[in-house]
């Protein structure tokens, strides 16, 4: 079975355009929240987000907004392999994640349930503009091309997917990723549900652990067998080792309280990568900062880990970038491979008294540390649940 490689790194965050501005924004340990740009947050009670700027390079771009910024991650992941379009191989994939596709689909939704008129002409374009089939124009791409809707599983998702499909020998490259944008729809939804809060405090304690902080993305990373990556030279940033899906079929918005879903999508992730939890020496944990989901993955994660919970560092990156929705696990897995390739371990970026002090989270700032292996988690609405397992490369 082949072994796969990742050999290149793109993405738009709120820290900005760039890997580059990624990696220094994580290790600053700084974080992106502040009042809502795109439309009136104050109207919902809590009025933060972590949006993206548009700045000259991403509007340079055809399309709506999320296929401006999907195409600009995707060159620079593109840029960043090595490989340009007349390098791509006949066998080249691409494997997205999205929630609902763009901003216009969700857009025209909200206008019609507030009688208002709807831009259909917009929503048609937008369904052929956004997504994969902005990337599959761009570089006339004829192999699979396939696009994961499980909730915030499905940038985790779209990686594992395209670590199938090189596996089975059905591509040698895959681009793969995870795209969501902020709109008016998802943001009322949470507000909601009372999800939402003006910072993001993963595994806080309970007094302080408020909710979380809505953010967007557009990450993508590029796949590779080993021997393609070798046939040419590539630089490699990391292996994928392994996945693992599940479902804990309890509840539409809230996890099973034992955490079934989650220790079965841990435990098939480390059996897919050959993995005992004594390797492992990082996770990057789903950690939304919400009230009840970050204290069933903590639960979770004592199942799986056990006494190495005492061990492991473990933080979340939505307490810099907020919560990414379906792009979550992609721009988590990008983080987590630039700690594994650089050496360091990200941050959770609050001072306040964690929720079990037998955990070694890392709070505050970023800590330099030599990385072999580490999971990085996703665990959705739906109950939906995705881990991946990564290794430092050699």
């Amino acid at each position: 079975m082949p072994r796969v490689v990742i050999t290149g790194l793109g993405c738009v965050s709120p820290f900005g355009v760039g890997v580059e501005r990624l990696l220094d924004g994580i290790r600053a340990g700084a974080n992106a929240f502040g009042p809502v740009k795109r439309f009136d947050g104050a109207k919902y009670g809590i009025d933060s987000a972590a949006e993206i700027v548009e700045t000259d390079q991403t509007r340079a771009y055809d399309g709506s907004r999320p296929s401006r910024l999907l195409q600009t991650a995707a060159d620079e992941a593109l840029s960043d392999s090595g490989l340009t379009s007349n390098e791509l191989p006949a066998t080249t994939a691409i494997v997205l994640g999205t929630t609902l596709g763009s901003d216009e689909i969700s857009h025209a939704k909200w206008q019609s349930v507030n009688a208002e008129r709807v831009d259909y002409e917009s929503v048609v374009r937008s369904m052929s503009e956004c997504g994969a089939r902005a990337l599959v124009d761009r570089w006339h791409i004829k192999g699979p091309s396939l696009t994961a809707v499980t909730a915030c599983a499905a940038g985790t998702n779209a990686i594992g997917l395209g670590l199938d499909l090189i596996r089975l020998r059905r591509a040698d490259v895959v681009i793969v990723g995870g795209l969501d944008t902020l709109t008016e729809l998802i943001y009322g939804g949470f507000a909601n549900i009372g999800a939402l809060a003006e910072v993001c405090r993963p595994f806080a304690e309970d007094a302080q652990r408020l909710g979380t902080v809505l953010g967007e993305n557009a990450a993508v990373l590029v796949l590779e067998s080993e021997e393609h990556a070798q046939s040419r030279s590539a630089r490699i940033y990391a292996e994928v080792l392994g996945y693992g899906l599940s479902n804990d079929a309890y509840h539409m918005t809230a996890p099973s309280p034992a955490g079934s879903g989650a220790v079965l999508a841990m435990t098939r992730c480390l059996e897919d990568a050959r993995t005992s939890p004594e390797e492992v020496d990082y996770v990057n944990a789903h950690g939304t900062g919400t009230s009840l989901n970050d204290s069933v993955e903590l639960g979770a994660l004592w199942q799986v880990f056990g006494d190495e919970m005492e061990r492991i560092p473990v933080s979340s990156l939505k307490s810099q970038i907020g919560h990414g929705l379906s792009s979550g696990g992609a721009i988590e897995a990008i983080a987590t491979t630039l700690a594994l390739y650089h050496r360091f371990l990200p941050p959770t970026a609050h001072d306040v008294t964690s929720l079990d002090a037998r955990v070694n989270f890392v709070q505050s700032g970023a800590r330099s540390e030599s990385l072999c292996k580490a999971v990085s988690n996703s665990f959705a609405f739906g109950g939906h649940a995705a881990s991946l397992a990564l290794s430092r490369w050699g």
